[in-house]
């Protein structure tokens, strides 16, 4: 009877050809993975202070805001100054006006702040597929 053996040259060359048409198909079936924008390890090369990453937008947002609130605290005092060298009944009614415009627009720079890092954040945009 014409059998094949355990350790022969056919057996050995059937397990070659079986072995590199799986990896052809391995191969093959890897390539139909897309590369994505998103960093998939978490491990970046950009510095964390780049204003690409949501790290780096934050950091942009908190310096505008920290702008924001120190040139409204300047025009705020300059105007309280103008304030206080009307008379007494006009003071007391232009510190009062001047209180409230300083209270929105601190709450502006708020508003900003948050409109800026929900921005920071491209999450959920609908460009799955693309």
């Amino acid at each position: 009877m014409n059998t094949v053996q355990p350790n022969s040259p056919l057996r050995r060359a059937f397990a070659r050809v079986a072995l590199a048409a799986l990896l052809g198909l391995s191969a093959l079936s890897l390539t139909r993975c897309r590369m994505v924008d998103d960093v998939a390890t978490g491990v970046s090369l950009e510095p964390l202070g780049s204003l690409d990453t949501p790290i780096g937008c934050i950091h942009g947002c908190n310096d505008a805001f920290k702008r924001c609130i120190k040139s409204e605290e300047a025009l705020h005092r300059s105007a309280l100054r103008e304030c206080n060298a009307l008379p007494p009944t006009p003071q007391e009614a232009c510190r009062t006006a001047e209180d409230r415009r300083h209270e929105q627009a601190i709450y502006e720079c708020v508003r900003q702040l948050k409109r800026c890092k929900r921005s920071c954040y491209h999450e959920g945009a609908g460009t799955a597929g693309q």
